[in-house]
Formats: C-alpha cells, structure tokens, sequence
C-alpha cells in the first residue's frame, strides 16, 4: 500500500536533454527553414494589407487583390518550405520569384518603374530569387536520388522457383524428437514415446 501510495502521489516530468548530438540538417535545410519564415512574415503582409504593400512600391489600388494572392502563394510555399521535404516548395518560390518580377514590369507604368522604392523592390525580389535558385539546387543535390533507379517488381524473394520451394522448410519427421508434432503437415503427425508403441496399425501389428 505505501509503494502505491508514493506511485499515486509522484511527480510526472519530462525528461531533460543532458547533451545534444549534431544536427542532421545542413546549411540548405537551415537556409530552407529561413526562407520558410521570411515567406511567411512576407505573405502575411501582403495577405493582410495588399492595398499598403501595393502603395508602397507604386503599384495602383486595383493590384490589391493580386497582391493578396501573392501573400497567400508565400504563406503556402513557406509552410512547405518547413516541412520534412522543403525542395517542392522551394522550387515554388523559385517560379513564384520569375511570375513576380513578371508581375512587376507589366503592372507598373513607365514612370513607376523609373521611382526609387520600384527600383528597390525590383532589386529585392531579385536577390531573393538568386538565393531560392541556389536553395532550390542545394536541396536536389543533397537530397536527390544518386545513380539510375533499379526495378524489383520481378523479384520474388526466395532463391529458388515457387514449385522448388513449396515444403522444403518443412522438418524431416524421422528427425523429430517423441511427442513433437509435425507442423505444416495435411493432418497432425505425432512421434511416439519412448517405451510406447504407436498409434494405429503398428498397434495392431505389434499385437498380431
């Protein structure tokens, strides 16, 4: 009754790290999970106030929803961007980059594109782009498959052909020790005692 009673009353804890061993992410992992909250803090703006970021780089009121869809892209490539496998949402941003300066040329007018925050704008998403495309190739060349894919589909598993196989793991009986029983066998096989005679007719036979 004591033992339970101190089990009752114990303090449950989590179990603390004493000493970390070294990480299994590389410096594209780590760049990837950057990425991934700059997208995030990036969509978030745009998805919450489109008409302020628009106004900000010199893109009309009528951009806003545009801009809205372009903080929604980010939001999503930059969960992805966190997740185990970060290299398909990386190389979305890669593709969200190209339509964004794409984007950028075509909405703005002439004397937009010639204004200094346009400018730093333009100039930004490029750099960004530079360092998605060299995120993006990091993450192929350290995750990607090496060497040519080899099939197995026609591989069956056992050495030999399945006519070959069929009841060669099943035990020799004279092998067996008394009282054992035979496993795999159409009916159940017994050897007999020591000192007993068997069952059916070698009865029969001992007795005739």
């Amino acid at each position: 009754m004591r033992l339970l009673r101190q089990i009752k009353h114990a303090k449950v804890s989590n179990p603390r790290v004493l000493v970390k061993g070294p990480s299994s992410l590389g410096f594209v992992d780590r760049l990837a999970r950057g990425l991934g909250w700059f997208s995030l803090l990036m969509g978030g703006a745009a998805l919450l106030a489109p008409r302020r970021v628009a106004g900000a780089i010199g893109l009309p009121a009528q951009t806003a929803p545009m801009m809205a869809a372009c903080g929604a892209r980010e939001i999503a490539t930059g969960v992805g961007a966190m997740s185990v496998n970060p290299r398909p949402a990386i190389w979305s941003r890669v593709a969200g980059d190209a339509m964004d300066l794409a984007g950028l040329y075509l909405l703005a007018s002439p004397r937009v594109r010639r204004s200094r925050p346009f400018m730093i704008a333009v100039a930004t998403v490029a750099t960004v782009a530079v360092v998605d495309l060299a995120c993006a190739i990091g993450l192929s060349r350290r995750h990607g498959r090496r060497g040519r894919a080899v099939d197995y589909s026609d591989r069956s598993g056992f050495p030999r052909p399945p006519e070959q196989m069929r009841g060669i793991a099943r035990p020799d009986p004279a092998r067996l020790r008394p009282g054992e029983p035979v496993i795999g066998a159409t009916a159940p096989l017994h050897m007999p005692a020591a000192g007993r005679p068997p069952s059916g007719g070698g009865a029969r036979d001992q007795a005739g």
